[in-house]
């Protein structure tokens, strides 16, 4: 049986995913994560790789000794904080495809990766990288209100804050420094774009495109701009070819993601941010009929993997954890939900056998106690590393 590895700090939804599509495609999987993590609860997670620490060198330690006790046929990476400690390792199987070192200190930073994606010709918003407080007031006088602080780094929104008045500038660009400055990271303002949001994924060799799958945002978390809640997958040319050179300017290898907005003022796709991971909606991309993960099988094992870029349209996909937090926040969205849940025309990424991480997630957020499985296995290494 072919063995494959999931790499998610949180060890979320992204994993389970990730678990159960492998899982499907008759994978024995293991998932590393912290401890405590939902995924670890799924009926599809062969081993969990659990750590009760998050210390960039520590897990690069860890990581060297799994690899090096483990051969896996193919390695899955569904976080950027483990990205970011990929370059501590002095080499990375060939079963985990990803850009080269200077690719990825690049894509590690939002600002930088959309410099380089607008050097290419691909449209972005209008952004501004202040050295501090005081330049960042001045750039806001050229701004038009409302607009986006924006953090170096971060996924899903965490680290983007809406400025809706002046007044409001100053602390909101504060608490953004704040999280940035572990990694010296520094908030960017950016021009909200006005207009339909689109994702993209893909499975891309030295920034060709292999795989894609695009899909139209219909609701998002947060509401004003986030994660995909439910959406429909759609062909603009226009948006296939931007994302081709967003993923050209890294020569990029491996699975990943860009986000766009299609501006209502001249039409154009506008080029937002590139997540170089597995991102939360992939899912969509199987109910249209993309293969990603047999096409990616393919690439690990070193043999030719044609292009094929073509994907069911008119596919609607909502995403359950996403509906639960939009519910919690909007209950208006509940009779939406329901009847989007008993539509069998709206596929899901719901799993009626594996209820296993949800469980845990509701226990989690209830008990306000981490959830944890009774078959969770700690792998020696950890063990050792806790001494």
């Amino acid at each position: 049986m072919e063995r494959a590895l999931v790499l998610d700090k949180r060890a979320g939804t992204l994993a389970i995913q990730a678990c159960r599509a492998l899982a499907r495609r008759g994978y024995r999987v293991d998932i590393f994560g912290m401890d405590g993590s939902i995924a670890f609860n799924s009926k599809y997670c062969s081993r969990s790789l659990a750590l009760p620490f998050w210390e960039p060198q520590r897990v690069a330690d860890c990581l060297k000794q799994i690899f090096a006790a483990t051969r896996y046929d193919a390695i899955y990476l569904c976080n950027e904080e483990i990205l970011a400690i990929i370059p501590l390792l002095e080499s990375v199987p060939a079963a985990l495809p990803i850009p080269e070192a200077p690719a990825i200190r690049t894509l590690l930073s939002k600002h930088e990766t959309l410099d380089r994606v607008r050097q290419h010709g691909v449209p972005a918003p209008f952004t501004v990288v202040p050295k501090d407080e005081k330049e960042a007031q001045e750039a806001a006088r050229e701004m038009k209100l409302p607009f986006l602080i924006k953090g170096e780094r971060g996924d899903n929104g965490k680290n983007l804050r809406m400025v809706r008045n002046l007044r409001s500038l100053a602390p909101l660009y504060r608490e953004i420094a704040r999280i940035e400055e572990p990694y010296g990271g520094r908030p960017a303002l950016q021009q909200i774009v006005k207009g339909q949001a689109y994702s993209v994924g893909g499975l891309f060799h030295q920034g060709r495109p292999l795989r894609l799958c695009a899909h139209r945002k219909l609701l998002t978390y947060p509401r004003d701009g986030g994660v995909t809640v439910k959406g429909v997958t759609e062909r603009p040319d226009q948006l296939l070819e931007e994302t081709g050179k967003a993923f050209a300017a890294f020569q990029y290898t491996g699975l990943g993601h860009a986000e766009f907005i299609r501006d209502q003022n001249d039409g154009d796709f506008k080029f937002i941010e590139i997540n170089p991971r597995v991102w939360g909606s992939i899912g969509i991309a199987e109910h249209a009929g993309v293969d990603l993960y047999g096409a990616y099988h393919e690439l690990v094992a070193g043999r030719p993997v044609a292009q094929n870029l073509d994907y069911r349209e008119g596919i609607v996909y909502h995403r359950f954890s996403a509906e639960m937090q939009l519910i919690a926040e909007s209950p208006a969205r509940l009779p939406g939900f329901l009847k989007d849940a008993i539509n069998p025309r709206v596929t899901s990424d719901f799993c009626w056998s594996d209820l296993g991480p949800y469980v845990a997630a509701i226990r989690s957020r209830y008990s306000h106690r981490k959830p944890g499985a009774s078959s969770l296995q700690v792998i020696e290494l950890d063990r050792a590393a806790r001494q």
